[in-house]
């Protein structure tokens, strides 16, 4: 995968007939991955089902303490957390998210706090250091399965596994691109590259949304934002 990313950057960096490269192969393979991330935390693309495991009496945990199926391969750590449950004799139930504003606010605002099942959770550390804060104070070492979009590890040739879904594998070479011809200072070139990388992304949600469920994706237009937006229809 990583010689045909390398391929398609080169491509739109320079004419074939150029014997000379504009961009080291080394360079290019480090604008890759920088885009393969971007890609990933943009277009939310890479979802995973994760496991963490709460300790009795602590609060808070980092990302790193959340773990991932066996054989799971291509994954770097997750950017943020969707969804958080804790596992029952005969199922799972769900911990409410919360803002962390209101969640300092009104459960960490205690100086006697409670303990028990958790049933609020919330987000402070962003991206891969990101935390994630627990109320009330589990009681129990609880198992908690995650819905979190992730990371993409880096690609250091060939057979490194590819995360990214091929959808969004198109637009990888367009931020490479991007930041190449940033690099070389060529503005008009690199803006090209951007609207494509944009264009793109754009598609590559609108390919992976159910017609049945078009709003399920938060990247996904407003279908209701003409009516807020106070648009007139056309007249009959």
């Amino acid at each position: 995968m990583l010689t045909a990313y390398e391929n398609s950057v080169l491509s739109l960096l320079q004419a074939p007939s150029s014997p000379v490269p504009l961009v080291p192969t080394a360079t290019i393979d480090q604008y890759i991955n920088t885009a393969r991330g971007q890609v990933a935390g943009q277009g939310k693309c890479i979802r995973q089902y994760a496991t963490l495991i709460l300790a009795t009496g602590v609060r808070t945990y980092p990302f790193s303490a959340v773990t991932f199926a066996a054989g799971t391969q291509g994954i770097l750590g997750p950017n943020d957390a969707r969804m958080i449950w804790y596992l029952v004799a005969s199922g799972q139930k769900l911990i409410v998210p919360e803002p962390f504003e209101w969640f300092a606010q009104y459960r960490l605002n205690n100086p006697v706090p409670s303990s028990g099942p958790p049933t609020e959770w919330a987000q402070l550390g962003q991206g891969q250091l990101g935390t994630l804060f627990f109320d009330p104070l589990p009681d129990f070492p609880y198992v908690c399965p995650l819905d979190v979009e992730c990371a993409p590890s880096l690609l250091v040739d060939n057979n490194s596994p590819e995360a990214i879904p091929p959808l969004w594998q198109d637009a990888v070479p367009f931020y490479a691109a991007w930041l190449a011809l940033m690099q070389l200072q060529r503005q008009a070139d690199a803006d090209m590259m951007m609207k494509r990388f944009q264009e793109l992304m754009s598609r590559a949600r609108q390919a992976a949304t159910s017609d049945v469920l078009p709003d399920n994706f938060e990247q996904t237009p407003d279908l209701t934002l003409g009516n807020k937006l106070g648009a007139a229809g056309r007249g009959g």
